[in-house]
């Protein structure tokens, strides 16, 4: 059975995913994702990411393409399968600002599958679900 230090290490997860997205740490996100790791914001038009290498390319252009980024999670639920897997539900308040100037805001819930390794515990899979169309100005 899961131990509650699962729970704080997923948590954690999270956390770190956030922070190192919105000041765009390379190094920090890969370190977050299983080699096969599946990756999908397609709801905005981002392409599905099927590995940790496509998942490294799309956050390369991301931190490209935007200037400021912040996401704001909480609301965690987290469900364990197992001892190595669980699922998890986010909801996100995300703001970014374009390198172009444009600005957008959306609301969603991310859908994660985190898979256990001898590291610690790993995104396996991420998808964002938008609440409602992204408001963009």
């Amino acid at each position: 059975m899961y131990q509650k230090s699962d729970h704080c290490q997923i948590l954690e997860l999270i956390h770190r995913y956030c922070h190192g997205v919105d000041t765009k740490n390379h190094g920090e996100v890969l370190h977050l994702w299983a080699a096969d790791a599946v990756f999908d914001e397609t709801c905005v038009g981002a392409p599905l990411c099927s590995n940790k290498e496509e998942i490294a390319a799309y956050f390369t252009s991301a931190f490209t393409r935007m200037t400021e980024m912040m996401h704001i999670c909480c609301n965690e639920v987290i469900d364990f399968s197992d001892d190595e897997t669980a699922d998890g539900r986010t909801t996100v308040l995300f703001e970014g600002l374009a390198s172009n100037g444009n600005r957008t805001t959306l609301k969603g819930i991310f859908n994660d599958r985190f898979k256990k390794m001898k590291g610690g515990w790993l995104f396996a899979e991420r998808r964002l679900v938008l609440l409602s169309p992204p408001e963009r100005r």
